[in-house]
Parts: C-alpha cells; sequence; structure tokens
C-alpha cells in the first residue's frame, strides 16, 4: 500500500506548492496588524492587573517579532 500525496505539485505554483499563510514577504502587513492588535490587549490585561494574559500576549508577540525577522531577512 503507497503512501498518498496530501498535496501535489503544481506548475502554477512558484516551486511546485503554495508557500504556508504567514510565511511570504507579502504577509508582513497582516502580521504588523497582528502585532499592533497584540500589543494594544497586552496593555488592556496589564491595566487589569491579568499578569498571565499579559505574559501569554507577550509569548505570541515575541513570535511574531522572530517571524517579522525572518521574513524580512534576505536569503
Amino acid at each position: 500500500m503507497g503512501v498518498e500525496l496530501l498535496a501535489r505539485p503544481s506548475a502554477s505554483w512558484p516551486g511546485g506548492f503554495p508557500s504556508r499563510p504567514g510565511t511570504a514577504p507579502e504577509s508582513l502587513p497582516a502580521i504588523a496588524t497582528q502585532l499592533t492588535d497584540l500589543r494594544s490587549l497586552r496593555g488592556d490585561a496589564a491595566e487589569r492587573g491579568w499578569e498571565s494574559e499579559v505574559a501569554r500576549h507577550n509569548r505570541v508577540i515575541d513570535s511574531l517579532e522572530s517571524h517579522v525577522r525572518r521574513l524580512e531577512t534576505p536569503t
């Protein structure tokens, strides 16, 4: 019994496969919007004294900022 591929290469996609959402430089504006929202939510959580929410927002912000740096770094 063979293994069935879930995605097949296509000539219509550069490199044969589409990039995953959020993995292409075209995603930077959407990520910037997410970061703005997250920073606002983090501030609201801090004002309410919700330290675990502040920590959670910080982890997501750190992750997205790292992702942005990777996308902005030429390969």
